[in-house]
């Protein structure tokens, strides 16, 4: 596998002679084209829920993985053409490598549509030990079990566990307080009736919707007009507004969403009973 890696990557250095693509679908592409050709012996496609993600599917015993492009595409903003070059040919040959086996410590929580979940489901559905480990967190909003790595995150399945000794429900709770440990607070009752807080730029930054005791005692503090807006994994905005400014305030965040290479929902939510609920 490496050697044919190594050997695509000696074709790839001279491809895309500019430093920036002229758009994010041309840049995916590319970057589509070269990891295709590193790899063969594998099935890529682009994510259809990020721009800048490509889900690869292993030839033989079915892992769903997602290469994450966003940082390279902004090393290459900052890049001359050459060094862009560089930079994905080391992209590349990172991805070659031996797929990582799953540690207890890269175990994270992250938060993904319902159609995420559904599509990731679907790529393994005659094996249910390959399936997922994820729960419902609200309406079209999931949290799924996940391992971090430096070039992407893969799903975890309860046959990436065993070699770890873990149950599901372990492997949950632990990787809940790994995940936790690097999230902004959750803001107080007194900063959101006077301002909408903007959350943004923490990784797995989306997972603070997990804390349902925080939000549940937020929630009776502020009352039913408690709302959160969650379009992205460093992206997630929380305040207080009613039925009658959410419906004008829709728009902003469809908006805010399609802004996103990677958009999670363009729906304002309700924080009701433990779970996050559309406004309507």
């Amino acid at each position: 596998m490496i050697r044919k890696c190594f050997a695509a990557l000696a074709m790839l250095l001279p491809i895309a002679s500019r430093a920036a693509p002229q758009s994010h679908a041309a840049f995916a592409g590319d970057m589509l084209r070269r990891l295709q050709a590193a790899m063969p012996d594998r099935t890529l496609r682009p994510d259809l829920d990020d721009a800048f993600s490509i889900e690869i599917i292993d030839s033989g015993p079915t892992e769903l993985s997602h290469v994450n492009l966003h940082n390279l595409y902004v090393a290459c903003l900052q890049a001359t053409p050459r060094e862009c070059r560089q930079e994905k040919a080391r992209f590349v040959a990172d991805i070659c490598q031996p797929v990582m086996p799953v540690t207890a410590a890269s175990l994270r929580l992250v938060v993904r549509s319902a159609h995420y979940v559904e599509a990731a489901n679907a790529m393994v559905a005659n094996d249910p030990d390959k399936v997922p480990v994820s729960e419902s967190i609200g309406e079209q909003l999931y949290a799924m079990l996940a391992s971090d790595r430096p070039t992407m995150t893969a799903m975890v399945s309860k046959d990436r566990l065993r070699p770890l000794d873990l149950s599901p429900a372990e492997a949950w709770s632990l990787a809940r307080t790994q995940t936790a440990a690097n999230l902004p607070a959750i803001p107080t009752a007194a900063k959101i009736e006077r301002h909408v807080v903007d959350l943004r730029g923490f990784e797995y930054g989306a997972s603070v919707l997990l804390d349902t005791a925080a939000w549940t005692r937020l929630a009776e503090a502020v009352g039913p007009d408690l709302f959160v807006t969650v379009v992205a994994d460093d992206a997630v905005m929380v305040g207080t507004m009613t039925d009658t400014v959410v419906h004008s305030f829709r728009s902003a965040v469809e908006e805010d969403c399609a802004a996103q290479p990677h958009c999670i929902s363009t729906h304002v939510y309700r924080f009701r009973d433990g779970r996050w609920l559309i406004a309507r």
